[in-house]
This record gives C-alpha cells, sequence and structure tokens, in this order.
C-alpha cells in the first residue's frame, strides 16, 4: 500500500496566480435641469390668454412628418413661450 505522499493526489497545496482588476464605480453626470415656471399667474385670465396667443403664434402651422423633428419644434415652442409670459418661479 501507498500512501497519499507518493501518488501526490491527496492535501497537494495548489497555487493559483490570479490578476483581479476593479473599476471603479462610474459617477453618473447630472443633466441640467430646466427651471421651474411661475405657473401660479395661471389662476389669472389675462396670462392665460397672453399664453395662448403666444403659443398660437409660436407653434407652426404645418408640422415635419418625422415625429421626432415634429416633437423637437411642439417642446422648444411651449417652453420658450412659457419662459417668456411666465417667467420663472421665485422661491420662498
Amino acid at each position: 500500500m501507498t500512501s497519499a505522499d507518493d501518488c501526490w493526489t491527496d492535501h497537494r497545496l495548489i497555487r493559483s496566480i490570479m490578476s483581479i482588476r476593479l473599476m471603479r464605480k462610474r459617477r453618473m453626470q447630472k443633466r441640467p435641469s430646466r427651471p421651474k415656471l411661475n405657473i401660479d399667474l395661471l389662476g389669472d385670465t389675462t396670462y392665460q390668454q397672453q399664453l395662448q396667443d403666444a403659443l398660437s403664434a409660436a407653434l407652426p402651422k404645418q408640422y415635419p412628418e418625422d415625429t421626432e423633428k415634429h416633437w423637437g419644434t411642439l417642446s422648444t415652442a411651449i417652453i420658450n413661450s412659457c419662459k417668456n409670459i411666465l417667467g420663472a418661479s421665485r422661491l420662498v
């Protein structure tokens, strides 16, 4: 009968070389936020009428066929009209 030391089967130490590289966690960039609008002014009918007039003047009569371009023109017209009429909200 041979011992385990002769066969090198049991309890043999295994040496392993590993190269582990840990990546640092990426920090997400903050998106610039739009300024808050003073929507309290919409309670007044004169501001409502001014906003409706500004929107009807700013929105094009013919919309492009591409939905991305359509949304781009629509959103910029709405945001710019609201900024001009309502203005930024003041923090209290």
